[in-house]
């Protein structure tokens, strides 16, 4: 049975993250595609407990949410402005990484300021989600338990 939820979870898993790569492709947040290729998912077994996890770059909600501000940072650190540098070569733009990310940390990014989106994770990892897993775990079990009333008894009608 153990091995049927890991079959599960792996199929869901694999849509999972195929539906957010989907996802920051068509919305154009794909520009280095560095956060796409990061997202993977694990799925574990510990004793009596099967997870599933999906997993990416460390800032990959702020795709959806932006970043907020962070004012007590009065210099950008120079991985930020490389990781800006980088996004601006990739989209194309013009300007300096420096002053991006220096305006980034007083005043946050413009898809934060805006209240984000819900068109990339959140329309993928949700209580639907979560509820399809269910449904597909319990018919398993569901079908297992009516197989073993079978095997124990049978056609016997007594």
């Amino acid at each position: 049975m153990v091995a049927d939820i890991i079959s599960i979870l792996n199929t869901y898993g694999n849509s999972t993250v195929q539906s957010i790569r989907n996802n920051l492709a068509s919305t154009g947040t794909n520009a280095t595609g560095k956060t796409s290729q990061s997202l993977r998912f694990e799925v574990k077994n510990e004793g009596s407990k099967i997870t599933i996890k999906i997993l990416g770059k460390p800032y990959l909600a702020v795709v959806e949410t932006g970043r907020r501000d962070t004012p007590q940072y009065t210099k950008p650190s120079i991985e930020f402005v490389a990781s800006i540098q980088e996004w601006m070569n990739a989209k194309g733009k013009e300007g300096s990484a420096y002053a991006i990310a220096k305006s980034i940390h007083q005043h946050g990014t413009k898809l934060f300021q805006k209240g984000g989106r819900q068109d990339i994770i959140s329309n993928v990892i949700n209580q639907g989600l979560i509820n399809n897993i269910s449904k597909d775990i319990l018919n398993k079990f569901a079908s297992q338990l009516v197989l073993n009333i079978k095997q124990v008894y049978g056609n016997n009608n007594n």
